[in-house]
């Protein structure tokens, strides 16, 4: 619902020139790439592995005081980022994201560990991709 409140907003903004050259589209996918991918991974890669890995007796020990899920949950994270080789990306771009993506990963794994606050690792990760777009 609150995409099509966006859509209709950013229409209406177009229409008055608030955009200064930017085109329509390039807002619809700054808001999809940076907060929709944003939610979607956090809740899927936090909210759902980590959580459920950590609920796990191999999860729930511990390495430079983080849990095993969440650094599991970090790794599957970072190279999920691989996909993007089949969308012909080159290898080192893709490199690049992959290990680029670990760091965050863990920040934000460490912070819904210590807050069990999805939401903070959304801000940070849609930062970061904020930062790539």
């Amino acid at each position: 619902m609150w995409m099509i409140a966006f859509g209709l907003a950013v229409a209406a903004a177009n229409l008055q020139g608030l955009f200064f050259g930017h085109s329509t589209i390039w807002y619809l996918w700054l808001a999809t790439g940076v907060l929709l991918a944003s939610v979607a991974e956090e809740f899927a890669f936090r909210g759902a592995i980590q959580t459920s890995l950590n609920r796990t007796r191999l999860g729930r020990r511990k390495a430079w005081s983080f849990q095993l899920g969440t650094i599991i949950s970090a790794l599957l994270f970072s190279s999920a980022h691989f996909v993007q080789l089949l969308g012909n990306v080159a290898l080192p771009r893709v490199l690049f994201e992959v290990f680029s993506a670990l760091p965050l990963a863990l920040v934000t794994g460490y912070i819904y560990q210590r807050t069990s606050n999805l939401w903070y690792g959304v801000f940070l990760h849609a930062l970061g991709n904020l930062g790539g777009a």
